[in-house]
């Protein structure tokens, strides 16, 4: 491994159990270091940068990443479960980050299937799952990158994205409440722990109808945007698997386990 941590630290979880974080400064993306990492490092870790050069976002999009101003972090998980799981560890961490961030902030989040994050309307997180099978489809091990805007950059975010793109805490936030680097810190604790405790559980809980509780757009009129093309539906529900269910206009129904979807 070419790059190497600045630090790592063992983190004591709540359920008294313990995970390795290695920190780095300004990597190219935490999902290739955790990748390259886990030819070496055995067990579950987490990566977490100050920033990322290269972070990547669903669809071969990236995902902008200043230093000091949101948290970049990848936890390597060895479920040793079918890949046809993953969408379910996908969504799971999708609610952990909302559930994290309004225990935080104290501020009431959404959730745009699969995995955006948003905040007053603007989307404030972003989630990437990548999986390498072992040779019978069971997940040698998942990686789950996160991207949270923490910190509202001063100059604002790049203009191809400062329409659709949000932080937890404002400018004028971050002035008013003088929050700073210590809510950095305070989300790196608090969504470990909930990615680790609700990562553990997922075969036990159910954490569907709470998740879909956070999906507003349930009912409403979307775009579905997948291989077929691009389709008008309304968003019907969100199932056990947490597959999307979408009917289209002439009445025919679909599962949807990938797609992208924008609310008319």
């Amino acid at each position: 491994m070419q790059v190497k941590p600045v630090k790592s630290e063992i983190l004591n979880l709540a359920d008294g159990k313990n995970i390795t974080v290695y920190h780095f400064g300004n990597v190219e993306s935490t999902n290739d270091i955790a990748k390259e990492m886990a030819k070496e490092v055995e067990g579950e870790f987490v990566v977490i940068a100050d920033s990322q050069s290269g972070g990547k976002g669903q669809k071969g999009r990236s995902f902008y990443s200043p230093a000091g101003k949101g948290l970049y972090l990848s936890l390597l998980v060895r479920p040793n479960k079918p890949l046809a799981q993953m969408l379910k560890i996908t969504t799971i961490a999708a609610f952990a980050t909302a559930k994290s961030v309004e225990k935080v902030s104290g501020q009431p989040t959404e959730i745009k299937w699969v995995n955006d994050i948003l905040l007053r309307g603007k989307k404030i997180a972003g989630i990437l799952t990548e999986a390498k099978a072992k040779d019978d489809g069971i997940a040698d091990y998942v990686v789950i990158g996160i991207g949270l805007n923490v910190l509202e950059p001063e100059e604002g975010y790049p203009a191809d994205i400062k329409d659709i793109a949000g932080a937890v805490y404002t400018k004028s936030q971050i002035e008013n409440l003088n929050v700073g680097k210590q809510q950095l810190q305070n989300f790196e604790i608090d969504l470990i722990n909930k990615l680790m405790s609700y990562y553990a559980n997922f075969d036990k809980e159910k954490y569907v109808n709470q998740y879909k509780a956070k999906c507003t757009f349930l009912g409403k009129d979307i775009e579905v945007t997948d291989s077929k093309g691009t389709r008008k539906a309304k968003a019907v529900d969100i199932d056990e698997n947490y597959s999307l269910i979408v009917e289209y206009e002439g009445g025919e129904k679909e599962s949807l386990i990938s797609a992208e979807i924008k609310v008319l």
